[in-house]
């Protein structure tokens, strides 16, 4: 009987962590932090810089003939910046992403540069 009550309770103890985001907790309860839930502008940098940097620079400058400076680009409305991210717009691919990710990117971009 204590052999079942133990597996019982470890069972219940290493169930998936339904809470947990889909990034950056690997879903188990008591598992390690990975450091990348650290509020959504971190996440809107993060996706900023995983898919936008490499083209327009850190600090949305641009980057010779990789991608234009899009800082001027913030007069815009949310809806159209998200728009160019989800469909791309020009030479531009559309990025491979969510539209809430968008609004993160959008949002860190105004947090950043405005």
């Amino acid at each position: 009987m204590r052999y079942f009550s133990l597996f019982f309770l470890f069972s219940i103890a290493c169930q998936p962590d339904t809470t947990a985001d889909d990034e950056g907790d690997c879903g188990i309860a008591g598992c390690p932090d990975t450091g990348t839930d650290t509020g959504a502008e971190a996440d809107g940098e993060a996706l900023y810089n995983n898919h936008c940097a490499s083209c327009h620079g850190a600090d949305g400058q641009g980057l010779d003939d990789a991608g234009p400076d899009i800082v001027h680009e913030l007069h815009h409305n949310d809806a159209k910046l998200i728009d160019v991210i989800l469909n791309g717009d020009g030479d531009m691919e559309p990025v491979d992403v969510t539209e809430a990710q968008a609004q993160l990117i959008v949002d860190y971009m105004r947090a950043a540069w405005e």
